[in-house]
């Protein structure tokens, strides 16, 4: 949950995606981050979480893990609050690299988007947001392809809210002051159904771990295809329940 006001979601759903940002220039490292684009006004990256990209990508430890390859790319669907804070995150196109596409998701929950203006308090919305770790800044060029969805991962829906609202944040860990992180990885059947959840990492909550596995059921998920048709798949979903300052310190 962010830390805006807690009334209720409505969704905001972008229909462009991929708007150039200005790519962060580092002395070993680059990094692009791309967020959808609404037509009323722009979904961006905030400064600090441009620097916080960037600063991931001189980490040695991902260059060792992407075997020296000039740069890998990933695809996040992100639902974000009313405020910009990114509250879920699924990769939809994974970079081939585990460790690269474990920090695609961690990198980004938790921070702000910038949204805009128009956007209202308790407005939420989804868009998509591609990430390229780069390794060797020359060889980066202006023609690489546009990262798109990989079809052999299911998809959450985004035609209504990510279950992370105000509404569904358990009353016992609100009493408790709980608050966490749940990983989770989903098999979905070729029906679009979720045939199982398994919590991978927890928030240290079970009131809130299990407030993770409703939220991915009731979200609802577009099946996989191969060669057009639906098949079974399996993903990775990270959502961020964090209360806000008032019910954090609540007696």
């Amino acid at each position: 949950m962010s830390n805006s006001d807690r009334s209720g979601s409505r969704v905001f759903r972008p229909r462009q995606h991929l708007w150039p940002l200005a790519a962060l220039l580092l002395a070993s490292g680059l990094t692009r981050a791309e967020p959808t684009v609404n037509p009323n006004g722009k979904v961006e990256l905030t400064p600090e979480l441009s620097r916080k990209i960037g600063m991931r990508a001189l980490d040695w430890a991902l260059r060792k893990d992407a075997n020296n390859v000039p740069y890998v790319s990933c695809l996040l669907s992100i639902w974000f609050a009313g405020d910009g804070t990114i509250e879920g995150a699924q990769r939809i196109a994974n970079s081939g690299y585990p460790r690269i596409d474990d920090e695609c998701l961690s990198v980004v929950i938790g921070e702000k988007l910038k949204v805009p203006t128009s956007t209202k308090p308790e407005l939420g919305g989804w868009t998509r947001l591609p990430i390229t770790w780069v390794f060797n800044r020359l060889t980066l060029g202006d023609d690489r392809p546009p990262v798109e969805p990989d079809p052999a991962i299911p998809q959450l829906r985004t035609r209504g809210p990510l279950h992370v609202l105000p509404a569904d944040y358990p009353a016992a860990a609100l009493a408790q002051h709980a608050q966490g992180r749940c990983l989770l990885h989903v098999a979905v059947t070729a029906g679009g159904e979720v045939d199982s959840v398994e919590v991978t990492q927890s928030t240290g909550s079970p009131d809130l771990d299990g407030a993770c596995v409703s939220a991915i059921r009731a979200s609802g998920f577009m099946p996989a295809t191969r060669d057009g048709q639906p098949v079974a798949g399996q993903t990775d979903v990270l959502l961020d329940w964090i209360l806000t300052p008032a019910e954090a310190t609540a007696k």
